[in-house]
């Protein structure tokens, strides 16, 4: 499939799916490649626009985080991925805490080291024990 112009990412993103609005995963898609390939503005507009059509949709989060950081956008990657991590609860372990990754990413390069070795910026919830299994 080639790429798609800025004009088509939202009716790809409409029409995904039989029309089924929240189907974005081929807009989610084209945001990552858009940004391993360089192109990080493309690549923060497909993803921005797959969260506007279904904001749950974590891959679109992370497409957008990874076009945030190489200029540098720490405080501006932080606060995107915090206000969408409510969404990350019922993720699978890969991506719930690949998402909290790049939180911790922003993080470290802010220069916060403290708050990022917290457990709840690294995994986004209280960390579970053995004790929490086995009286």
């Amino acid at each position: 499939m080639p790429l798609l112009c800025d004009g088509d990412i939202v009716v790809v993103a409409i029409r995904s799916a039989s029309g089924k609005p929240r189907h974005t995963s081929r807009v989610d898609s084209q945001a990552f490649a858009l940004e391993q390939s360089g192109d990080l503005a493309g690549a923060e507009a497909a993803g921005r626009t797959a969260v506007r059509v279904h904001r749950g949709d974590v891959w679109a989060h992370h497409a957008v985080a990874h076009a945030m950081y190489p200029p540098g956008r720490l405080a501006e990657g932080v606060q995107w991925m915090l206000s969408l991590a409510p969404m990350w609860t019922r993720l699978c372990s890969f991506m719930l805490t690949h998402n909290w990754w790049h939180v911790a990413l922003f993080l470290v390069d802010m220069g916060t080291r403290r708050t990022v070795c917290s457990d709840d910026v690294v995994f986004g919830m209280r960390r579970l024990t053995f004790g929490d299994f086995w009286p």
